[in-house]
């Protein structure tokens, strides 16, 4: 991932490949993974990554004087399953309905 530096985990990585070509394409996607309690701040990278594409267009719209419109407007489904680190979801941006069965450490989605 451009301009990131270690340590990203390897989910967060995962989660941002998979969903790469369904956010270019602005089409839904759905995926299932299984989280261990060392999966710490789960989502986060991915969250940034849709924050950063917002922000990018918003940017440029507003320079341009037009309308914001969401580049991607579509919904990422996620399920988990097993036991999600401290902070799973943190930072969690609309468009991205997460589901986890199992359980869960501290900061459930902060700041969702």
């Amino acid at each position: 991932l451009e301009g990131l530096s270690d340590p990203v985990s390897s989910l967060n990585v995962t989660l941002v490949s998979d969903t790469q070509n369904a956010i270019e394409n602005n089409e839904d996607f759905t995926g299932e993974y299984e989280i261990y309690n060392t999966d710490r701040s789960a989502l986060a990278t991915l969250f940034g990554e849709l924050s950063r594409k917002m922000n990018k267009q918003r940017l440029k719209e507003i320079k341009e004087g037009k309308e914001f419109k969401n580049p991607y407007n579509k919904t990422i489904s996620l399920t988990f399953k097993g036991s999600a680190g401290q902070s799973f979801g943190v930072f969690q941006v609309g468009g991205v309905n997460l589901r986890l069965i199992g359980e869960a450490n501290d900061s459930v989605c902060k700041s969702m």
